[in-house]
């Protein structure tokens, strides 16, 4: 079938195949027994061809390498070698092999070209092998001419693709595809670097069974009928299977991860899981032969393409990814991934300059029980053309919890949302779960803690102490469940205070997840105390994985230092559904120019019982975490700035500080509580929240330094870093509107009195607000609407400048029995509504608080401190509608004029 081929030496392979030198070394990868294989084999010898047959290519079988159809192979390494030819009339590199283990196959400097045919096509089935290398190369046809791999059953410990070119013409440029059916497809290392391709897609696929029964043998033996696994292995070239197992019922000790035996056709063994020490099985269970991939890098590429199969995309079924890392890429045509129980443990998204939105979203994960943990998205710019494809970041998750960070990216000119999250739960997954969904978004932390048992134990026992309480005796080769119960039958851990993984021991770690009433806080390292016998001075060591933390203003984690602009839906959506609950540090960003406003939250909760809940941290005491959205909504439709929507029995808290809120066409904050289902009236519920510290429709704000008279042109201003560096703008003190002609460091040169006010003295602390930046089309400063029986609970609105906006400066509408309730006060809190110590200014109504249609006869609000001047209606209005008494306190508040009215007779809803 070759015109050419000859055996040249081994050794003179190795000195021009620096590829396969690497991937000599890094043989550790491997599976041990597969190492030893390649290692007792005695043949040093290399198929190389470096020539085709005309009109047909190159073609390479099992009758190519295993000569005498042994099924082992007669050559440790295969090297295709600077062929050139045109693709034309289907030629290309055909690769296919099965049941053969040897150490690399390498494709070197190949050139195929044409305007049809196919490219490389490598399929191997049930092969081992150490390095598949492909460098140096130009594939390209305008109709097939790609790179496909498929592995079927089949191991490879290194997979490079190296400063080559790809063009199929049709389709994606690069398939790799991994499918286990009797043995694990693993893939330990995939490099694809300095590569240009239009278009790779990366999928595997895993095999599922039933578990019909688990024994209380050891090892633990599973019956499955007709599962179809392999572990015949005359040559010990392969790896033993390896199987997840999950949900069964009474034996507990077959919930595990291990590697298998086949017995027979209907039954396994787990080989390192002692079924003698849990309960009888009653019921249930699944078993899952993943795909792996282990160590995913794509570096330095530029990824194009068309259509569908153009961009990077990830397609995972059953299958394992637990590293990937995706940076410094010069193109990528948007990345994909599509996940159906395939958890990501372990991502980096980062430093790639030009990720692009025409074809999809830009980053776009579709996750169904697929949860994602330790996910770092960060210094990428993700660019859409503003005509077509989908958002910047978009995760759509179905029954996936998500711990993810967003730093530093670069989001622009999408025909969707910058960043948009979705959340669908199933009450099989809260269960599944141990509780809702969760939607880590922030610097919070629940410490993770692992348990190594060293020295090959044989025997024995060992014991843990959490913070001065020690377990019972666990056994050497302990399973999770037991761990679990031993530290949850302490008197310091609460059942739901830990989640313990991995086993079984002594051969793999155990890992402690700190949860519940121990959750994101740094606690105490569980201390080892080691009774184990046999091996070489075995002991049990805890070490820990990730530290524990409470710290919401830790300076990494949640959506921080990003830009996003000019996008045609939010800047930031996330919209959350029933049994979800969400954790979200926004701080550092730049949030402009969106059309469909700022940052928007849906809690939306259809059940009578609170079952959605989130806790939002929007900017930080420090200044530096403020963030900054100007411009956000259109004139069109206008959209808030940051808006808070509550529905039906939703829960949460939120501290918005710091931030500067400007040009926003719709209110710069505006948090909804309402109703959605007749069945059921509204029960939303915000606790303790804040509103302090922001500059809410000016630029800047400062203070002066000294009192001036009604004629002094010079004032002193105590922070100049918050107004323009040159003069040519307006600000206002107290009342009065004065124009900035001259700077000179601190000092402003001003002309008093302009805008139609009158020249006046002022103190020395009064604030300077500067003129420009308020929200537009009717928007207002901060609004609340609540309805029916929904309670806003120790709100405080403090600190704030809130100037310049075309509505009112805070509107505060209750509707029904929506209460104001006092539950958890702060030092110095009377009310359950606390409007203090702000500057309001140059709004249409100062503060304007609305009662309607309640039964309730108290608002209860206390008004303090404020300097609520220069409003174009009135500085305060108290409105009653139909609601039979309003309440509220007013201290130490000056104001131009206050209104107050009522119409309307009490109205007492309908039992």
């Amino acid at each position: 079938m070759l015109l050419t081929s000859w055996l040249r030496s081994f050794r003179q392979t190795l000195q021009t195949r620096r590829v396969v030198r690497r991937a000599k070394r890094r043989k550790r990868f491997l599976p041990r027994c597969v190492l030893e294989a390649l290692e007792d084999r005695t043949l040093l010898s290399s198929l190389v061809i470096d020539t085709f047959t005309p009109g047909v290519g190159i073609n390479l079988t099992n009758n190519d390498l295993d000569i005498n159809g042994d099924n082992v192979a007669d050559f440790d390494t295969v090297v295709i070698d600077s062929v050139a030819f045109s693709g034309d009339g289907g030629l290309g590199v055909n690769i296919t092999l099965s049941n053969l283990a040897f150490d690399s196959l390498t494709i070197d400097s190949l050139q195929i070209s044409g305007t049809g045919g196919t490219g490389v096509n490598i399929t191997l089935e049930n092969v081992a092998l150490n390095a598949l290398v492909i460098e140096n190369s130009d594939i390209a046809s305008e109709v097939g001419g790609s790179v496909d791999i498929t592995l079927r059953d089949t191991q490879i410990a290194d997979l490079t693709i190296f400063s080559t070119t790809i063009s199929a013409g049709v389709g994606s440029g690069l398939n790799i595809s991994l499918d286990s059916q009797a043995r694990n497809s693993v893939l330990d290392k995939l490099d694809i670097s300095q590569t240009t391709v239009d278009g790779v897609r990366i999928t595997a696929t895993g095999t599922t069974g039933t578990v019909n029964d688990a024994s209380n043998d050891n090892p633990l033996r599973i019956t499955s009928f007709g599962h179809g696994l392999a572990t015949d292995d005359p040559a010990g070239d392969r790896a033993d299977p390896f199987v997840v197992i999950t949900d069964v019922e009474g034996n507990l000790a077959a919930n595990i991860a291990d590697s298998i035996t086949v017995v027979d056709d209907n039954t396994f063994d787990l080989d390192n899981t002692n079924g003698t020490v849990a309960g009888t099985y009653t019921g249930g269970g699944t078993w899952t032969l993943p795909s792996i991939l282990r160590d995913v890098n794509l570096r330095e590429n530029t990824i194009t393409g068309t259509g569908a199969t153009g961009g990077l995309g990830f397609t995972l079924v059953d299958s394992q990814m637990p590293r990937l890392v995706i940076e410094d890429n010069t193109t990528i045509r948007g990345i994909a991934f599509d996940l159906t129980r395939s958890p990501i443990d372990g991502a980096v998204i980062r430093d790639n300059a030009d990720i692009q939105t025409q074809l999809s979203h830009g980053i776009g994960f579709t996750l169904d029980s697929s949860s994602l943990a330790g996910v770092v998205i960060e210094n990428n710019t993700i660019n859409g053309n503003g005509t077509s494809g989908g958002g910047g970041v978009v995760i759509n998750a179905t029954d996936s919890n998500l711990d993810v960070w967003i730093h530093d990216n670069t989001i622009n000119n999408t025909i969707d949302d910058g960043i948009r999250i979705d959340t669908t739960v199933t009450d099989a997954f809260v269960a599944e779960n141990g509780g809702p969904l969760q939607v880590d978004l922030s610097p919070l932390a629940n410490e993770v803690q692992q348990i190594d048992l060293v020295g090959d134990p044989t025997g024995g026992t060992f014991t843990l102490t959490f913070d001065g309480e020690t377990t019972a005796a666990l056994p050497y080769d302990a399973l999770p469940f037991q761990v679990e119960a031993a530290l949850e039958a302490l008197s310091n851990i609460q059942p739901g205070d830990v989640r313990v993984t991995g086993g079984p021991m002594p051969g793999s770690p155990i890992f402690v997840e700190f949860t519940g009433n121990l959750g994101r806080q740094d606690v105490a390292e569980l201390v080892p105390t080691s009774a184990l016998t046999g091996g070489v001075f075995p002991e049990a060591r805890v070490s820990t994985v990730t530290e524990g933390n409470a710290d919401r203003e830790a300076t990494t984690g949640g959506i921080r230092g990003n830009t996003i602009t000019n996008n045609d839906g939010a800047g930031l959506e996330i919209n959350l559904t029933n049994n979800t609950t969400l954790d979200l540090t926004l701080a550092a960003n730049t949030i402009n120019s969106n059309d469909g406003g700022g940052f928007a939250l849906t809690a939306a909760d259809s059940t009578p019982e609170q079952s959605v809940t989130f806790d939002l941290l929007i900017g930080g005491s420090d200044a530096a975490m403020g963030n900054a959205f100007d411009l956000n909504g259109t004139t069109a439709a206008p959209a808030p700035a940051i808006a808070i929507t509550m529905l039906d029995t939703a829960e949460g808290a939120f501290n918005i500080q710091n931030n500067t809120i400007t040009r926003t066409r719709g209110d710069a904050i505006f948090v909804d509580q309402r109703g959605t289902d007749l069945a059921f009236e509204a029960t939303n519920t915000l606790t303790r929240s804040f509103i302090q510290d922001n500059k809410i429709g000016t630029f800047g704000v400062s203070t002066l330094v000294s009192a001036v008279t009604a004629t002094n042109t010079l004032i002193t201003v105590a922070n100049p870093d918050e107004f323009p560096t040159t003069p040519g703008f307006n600000i206002r003190i107290d009342g009065e509107e004065m124009a900035v002609t001259g700077i000179a460091g601190s000092t402003f040169t001003v002309t008093r009195g302009v805008g139609g006010t009158t020249a006046a003295a002022h103190s020395a602390g009064a604030a300077i607000v500067r003129t420009a930046g308020g929200q537009t089309s009717g928007g207002r400063g901060v609004a609340f609407n609540s309805e029916e029986a929904s309670a806003i609970q120790d709100l405080h609105i403090r600190s704030n400048v809130i100037a310049n906006n075309a509505g009112d400066g805070v509107s505060f509408v209750r509707h029904d029995d929506a209460a104001l309730q006092v539950v958890d006060p702060i030092d110095g809190q009377t009310r359950a509504v606390t409007i203090g110590q702000n500057v309001i200014d140059a709004n249409a109504t100062g503060v304007d608080l609305v009662v309607r249609n309640s039964s309730l006869d108290l608002a209860d609000f206390q008004i303090i401190g404020n300097q609520i001047t220069n409003n174009s209606q009135q500085a305060l209005i108290c409105e009653r509608k139909r609601t039979p008494g309003c309440w509220s306190t007013l201290k130490r508040t000056p104001f131009v004029s206050m209104r107050m009215t009522e119409s309307g007779p009490p109205l007492v809803p309908a039992v």
